[in-house]
């Protein structure tokens, strides 16, 4: 049996598993809407708003989108094993007739009903929740916090990369209801997004990754992305819940200054509460640190893999779990395709990062390129970066500038603002002969083999618009 804090009298109740129980009667208390007792009895498994994706005994919910009505599916989800179907009363009341022999939950609003079924199916589960969010590493904090937490706990969590208004009640009516914890992502490109899927989580736990440039161009600014990635950080404290901070992201240090809410830090520098000690890089780009007195090394390459770990090890340790279980978990963490994995082509020594890219994500590459031991040169290939808005000319002037501050022998740019890197380069004193502006990765690619030899160290990274991986593979088809 669970347990779930009731606010209105200040203790704790039971919930019971007939409450937690994903019959079709459940799913229509919490839609608010009604079915008839005998079709009510049967369990669903999962919802799904694709009915390509559903599978024997899931349920089909029909979202209106900008282009496409979910309603125009529904006998294609039925002939896919659907068991039933959530539709907008409009809707049924002139097709329902059709479909008498189906199961359909007719409701106003789909999209409402279904926020507000996943709102109520967490609160029936009564089990702790972790929220994450951040402008880059929320889905491999998100990964990773899983992993080392169900050495102790059955998770539930953030379905794929569904972690908007849509995708993260669909994750939570996905929970079988028998979890003991619960993990979600939190995606945002707008203000009031965060807060209004905290309403629906209620999240007693909370990660901010980092406050960086990624999507800057539609929330208008640094300052606003800071104060919307915030919303988790107020929903956390409402909750007087535990808020972990990184500490040596400048944005999320300042945003709190302003909000002033209790919360843990972790990094790398002094004065961090969660602090990992004795860095260290090998040939891989695989870092190692001691936290806690015990040293944890990672088989993911980057630098951002020690933040993205960091707060798992200290929310994982605070709930018990024993540190040689971590220690041994975190070694055998494995990274997302494309996203920083290393490997050698050609004889040259290649580091794909080409998942995506913003400011904050590019000085992380760079410093994972700077660290690794390189046997022979190191050549830069840098794709634009997408989504910065009025910032993107000054961004990545500012992005070529920085390289100065790293071992680069080589430079090659690629995509619309190729030639905005390349000139801060120049400006910083990158000598110009060995700077390359490419129209495209495939240029980009050829280019990167004729300047590099064998034992090269070499760095992809670009936004996926770039497609960079066409870069690396001209390395396979030209060796």
């Amino acid at each position: 049996m669970s347990h779930v804090h009731d606010e209105n009298c200040g203790c704790v109740t039971k919930k019971s598993n007939n409450q937690k129980r994903k019959s079709l009667w459940n799913l229509a208390k919490w839609l608010e809407t009604q079915i008839e007792e005998n079709r009510g009895v049967l369990e669903f498994n999962d919802v799904w708003m694709d009915s390509r994706k559903l599978q024997k005994g899931d349920v089909f919910i029909a979202l209106k989108g900008e282009t496409q009505d979910g309603h125009d599916y529904i006998k294609s989800a039925f002939d896919n094993g659907a068991l039933a179907a959530v539709v907008e009363r409009e809707w049924y009341e002139k097709n329902g007739k059709n479909f008498a022999e189906f199961n359909l939950l007719p409701v106003e609003n789909t999209l409402l009903s279904l926020q507000n079924a996943a709102r109520e199916f967490r609160r029936i589960l009564g089990i702790p929740v972790i929220s994450v969010t951040g402008s880059n590493g929320k889905t491999s904090a998100t990964n990773i916090l899983k992993t080392l937490l169900a050495n102790g706990f059955k998770i539930g969590a953030t379905k794929g990369n569904f972690n908007n208004h849509i995708g993260v009640p669909l994750s939570i009516l996905s929970m079988k209801g028998d979890e003991e914890m619960a993990i979600f992502e939190i995606g945002a490109n707008h203000a009031g997004e965060i807060a209004a899927l905290t309403s629906i989580i209620e999240p007693d736990m909370g990660i901010i990754t980092n406050i960086g440039y990624a999507h800057v161009g539609l929330f208008g600014g640094i300052e606003k992305t800071a104060e919307a990635k915030f919303e988790l950080a107020r929903a956390i404290s409402m909750r007087q819940g535990v808020l972990l901070l990184n500490g040596d992201d400048e944005f999320s240090v300042k945003q709190n200054e302003i909000d002033l809410i209790p919360a843990y830090y972790f990094g790398l520098k002094e004065g961090n509460q969660i602090c990992a000690e004795n860095l260290s890089c090998d040939e891989n780009g695989y870092y190692s640190f001691d936290y806690n007195k015990r040293r944890y090394e990672l088989s993911m390459a980057g630098i951002h893999c020690v933040y993205s770990v960091l707060p798992a090890i200290y929310l994982s340790l605070s709930m018990g779990i024993n540190a040689e279980i971590l220690q041994k978990t975190v070694k055998e963490l494995k990274p997302a395709n494309m996203r920083g994995e290393i490997e050698i082509i050609s004889g040259r020594k290649i580091i794909a990062d080409c998942y995506n890219a913003n400011p904050s994500s590019m000085q992380t590459s760079l410093k994972m390129f700077n660290d690794i031991p390189a046997k022979a040169g190191r050549v830069a290939v840098l794709g634009t970066m997408g989504e910065l808005g009025d910032y993107e000319e000054k961004l990545h002037v500012e992005l070529g500038k920085s390289l100065a501050n790293y071992k680069i022998d080589k430079l090659i740019t690629v995509g619309t603002c190729a030639k905005l890197i390349a000139d801060g380069a120049k400006t910083a004193g990158i000598n110009a002969n060995a700077i390359f502006v490419c129209k495209n990765a495939e240029e980009a690619g050829k280019v990167a083999y004729e300047n590099s030899c064998e034992n090269d160290l070499i760095l992809f990274k670009g936004s996926r618009s770039v497609e960079l991986e066409k870069a690396i593979s001209i390395f396979s088809t030209l060796s």
